[in-house]
């Protein structure tokens, strides 16, 4: 099903780090579906920018792009326009001087293209190379008003260079103009929230009154595998939590605004995220978890290594709504299964009466579940739980929804902010967090260790 209401106008998507693991398992693949579908204009342009002396075929030679094709069989025709559409230059944005060969490049295809071409900068880079990135491309005027910034996360490494990160592009771009990703944001079923909360049944008793905790987990059965120096300059709190779990709780506790657009969703996020009480220096033992897998220290090459593979944290909220509910964020590598689910845990209306859950899973199989007591069949009087189970592969057959990448930069070429984080929200989730982040780089005091495969840390004593 193809976009609505916004405009997509054609493009030059410059994406720095053309060979990067993000590109090859992501951005490429994606693009090829955007072409296969046709949802991006005919003249869109990807400019691969990179230090190395490739071609375009060797980019190429190096992609899965059919790896999401149902039976892995690439299509010739959208084949073809991803080959046609592929420019590379090589560029050492280390080395002065180099940017003037960017505004070169992109001089040179606008005035090909005969047609008026938005600029799109995508960065997968770290915080400080993306603020070297931005200042240049602002020097080099570059960030006129046909241009926008994609910046994947993470935004800063704390609260205090989350300000610094924002006030230095703010310098040289507008709010308007800058894309922060959350690629969770995107995804079919985080997206179906909103809407199904919209249902009277649920949102009439969305409140502390009938929901005990809201837990969401992000749990991987990979280690840290490539991204070792990523991970030593993160770790699990900073990558997924205050990257993208915060981000998931505010769509679930956010008060339900009239309308389902842009601005009225970012205002409710936003209330939801300021909401949320810090967590104070000497509740930090008693309010998170961390773990480090055994193995860690020796594959990152650090033996006095403390960076946590694993995190869980408890937050509260303070508003009247959600005053006496858990919330509950997990995370970890190299774990003993893949998934992503929000658990809504609702109270028991006695106490002989066990909890019902509504699961929303996100990946994989994603769907919705709601888990009932029903009585067994039968002349006795037992009960069971049944589960209504709402799959959408098999609910939609033939409804293909998107990958949260495709949606992601179909959604910068129409120029559509619904899915992306604020500088505002970015703020109000360091907040919530930076004693974590400071008490945990200071020492390793609480940092448990756990066997690949295993479940991890025990979590019990947050609930």
């Amino acid at each position: 099903m193809k976009p609505d209401q916004k405009t997509i106008d054609p493009a030059i998507l410059v994406i720095f780090g053309i060979t990067g693991d993000l590109s090859k398992r992501k951005l490429l693949p994606a693009i090829y579906h955007l072409f296969k579908d046709d949802l991006i204009p005919k003249e869109t342009v990807i400019l691969g920018l990179t230090r190395q002396d490739l071609t375009e075929k060797d980019i190429l030679s190096n992609v899965e792009l059919c790896i999401n094709e149902e039976d892995g069989i690439c299509d010739k025709a959208a084949l073809k326009k991803v080959e046609d559409s592929l420019k590379v230059i090589q560029i050492d944005l280390s080395k002065m001087g180099e940017f003037k060969k960017l505004k070169s490049a992109l001089d040179y295809l606008d005035k090909k293209a005969k047609v008026k071409m938005n600029h799109l900068f995508y960065m997968s880079v770290p915080p400080k190379v993306t603020e070297n990135i931005v200042s240049e491309l602002g020097k080099h005027g570059l960030n006129k008003e046909n241009s926008r910034l994609l910046i994947e996360k993470p935004f800063g490494y704390e609260l205090n260079s989350a300000k610094h990160l924002i006030k230095s592009m703010s310098a040289y771009f507008h709010e308007s103009q800058i894309y922060r990703i959350d690629h969770y944001l995107a995804k079919e079923t985080v997206q179906n929230i909103l809407i199904f909360r919209r249902n009277n049944i649920f949102e009439n008793i969305w409140d502390s009154k009938h929901i005990d905790s809201i837990a969401i987990t992000a749990y991987e059965k990979i280690d840290v595998e490539g991204r070792k120096d990523f991970y030593e300059q993160t770790g699990a709190l900073i990558d997924i939590i205050q990257s993208h779990l915060i981000q998931l709780l505010s769509v679930v506790t956010l008060d339900m605004p009239a309308e389902i657009k842009s601005e009225s969703i970012h205002k409710a996020r936003l209330k939801a995220l300021e909401s949320l009480k810090p967590i104070s220096d000497s509740l930090v033992p008693k309010l998170s978890i961390r773990g480090q897998y055994t193995g860690y220290k020796k594959e990152v090459g650090n033996h006095n290594s403390f960076i946590e593979t694993f995190a869980a944290i408890r937050l509260s909220s303070s508003t009247k709504r959600w005053h006496q509910t858990k919330f509950i964020l997990r995370t970890g590598k190299a774990l003993h299964e893949k998934y992503t689910e929000i658990k809504v845990v609702f109270k028991p209306n006695r106490e002989d009466l066990e909890h019902n859950y509504l699961i929303f899973r996100i990946q994989p199989h994603e769907g919705i579940k709601l888990k009932l007591i029903i009585k067994e069949p039968g002349f006795n009087k037992k009960t069971k739980n049944a589960t209504l189970n709402l799959n959408y592969l098999e609910e939609n057959i033939d409804v293909k929804h998107p990958d949260a990448y495709e949606r992601v930069i179909i959604d910068v070429f129409r120029a559509d902010h619904t899915l992306f984080s604020t500088s505002h929200e970015i703020l109000a989730s360091w907040k919530t967090l930076d004693n974590i982040v400071k008490s945990w780089k200071a020492s390793d005091n609480g940092l448990l260790e756990y066997k690949k495969g295993s479940h991890g840390p025990v979590t019990d004593q947050l609930y």
